[in-house]
């Protein structure tokens, strides 16, 4: 009886390790099929996951090119010197520049303006010949210019497509300047402004010496054509204008030097003074010059302008 037991508990041993073996045994033959399933699954997964990615990133550098063709195409067109030709009064009344120089008194030297838009970003403003640097932006209709960095200051100008005009307009006066393409040369300029000068023959400029006119010069009347005589804030007051905008000093060194500044915008040039008259040069600088008489005997420095009969003089300071 007690080896009966002893072999029924033996199978039963027997039985029950040859089950575990067993199951243990078809668990480990149909697991590795599994396992290798998912592992080519994962692959499979990473390789689309990879491709995607090389796909989303081929895309955006498509993009990004697009956007810089976009943004190079759109700016084209604005590249190019423009020069202002016509202003047009809140009225809606048309000038040439030449015409609204004349109806305002001034001399047209002093009113020109050229802006030069390069394709890296910069440009340069010239202003009565004197030029000055910035940087603009362009969202191709607005072109907003930025001279700060020079000293000057910011502008705004709209691109006419259809009329191939950049116009920047002035909410005080509601006058409108309007740039065409194309820049007038510097020697036209000088043209313009020597024709616009005369020769003074008055017995009151005397010969002076050389060293006469060296130091600061600053421009603080005006006379007109009938002989009325206003300060430059006065002057600037009848034509509704800044005369921070009409602030014109020079600076005669010995050395033949010339120290010009318009509006607070500076230019260098070299002078030329024979006791009477003075000739300034700019055109180094890419701007232009001007004639000018030394009066010897009230000891001041002036100009005239045939056009307008308009006479600036500038003091000693």
């Amino acid at each position: 009886m007690t080896n009966w037991k002893k072999l029924a508990t033996v199978l039963g041993l027997t039985a029950a390790v040859a089950f575990t073996m067993v199951g243990c045994g078809g668990g480990k033959t149909e697991e590795k099929p599994a396992a290798s399933t998912a592992a080519a699954s994962e692959a499979a997964s990473e390789e689309a996951t990879e491709e995607e990615t090389e796909v989303a990133e081929e895309e955006t550098e498509a993009s990004e090119e697009e956007t810089e063709v976009a943004e190079e195409v759109q700016g084209a067109e604005i590249i190019d010197s423009w020069t202002l030709d016509t202003i047009i009064d809140a009225d809606g009344n048309e000038q040439t520049l030449a015409e609204y120089a004349k109806a305002q008194g001034v001399d047209m030297g002093n009113v020109q303006s050229i802006l030069t838009i390069n394709d890296d970003g910069t440009c340069t403003m010239s202003l009565a010949g004197i030029p000055v640097e910035g940087t603009y932006t362009y969202d191709g209709e607005t072109l907003e210019t930025d001279f700060t960095g020079a000293g000057g200051s910011t502008g705004s100008f709209t691109y006419d497509a259809s009329l191939d005009v950049l116009v920047t307009e002035d909410a005080a006066t509601g006058m409108s300047s309007h740039y065409t393409r194309g820049a007038v040369e510097g020697d036209t300029i000088d043209s313009m402004i020597d024709d616009a000068m005369e020769e003074d023959g008055s017995e009151s400029a005397e010969a002076a010496d050389a060293s006469a006119i060296v130091g600061d010069w600053a421009m603080t009347t005006i006379t007109d054509a009938d002989g009325n005589s206003y300060t430059l804030e006065e002057y600037a007051k009848t034509q509704g204008v800044d005369a921070s905008g009409l602030d014109a000093t020079y600076t005669f060194n010995e050395d033949g030097t010339v120290v010009g500044a318009i509006a607070g915008i500076g230019v260098e040039g070299t002078y030329e003074f024979d006791g009477s008259q003075i000739t300034v040069d700019f055109s180094e600088a890419g701007g232009t010059g001007g004639e000018f008489t030394y009066d010897a005997t009230n000891d001041v420095i002036y100009a005239e302008d045939a056009n307008s009969g308009l006479t600036s003089y500038m003091e000693r300071q």
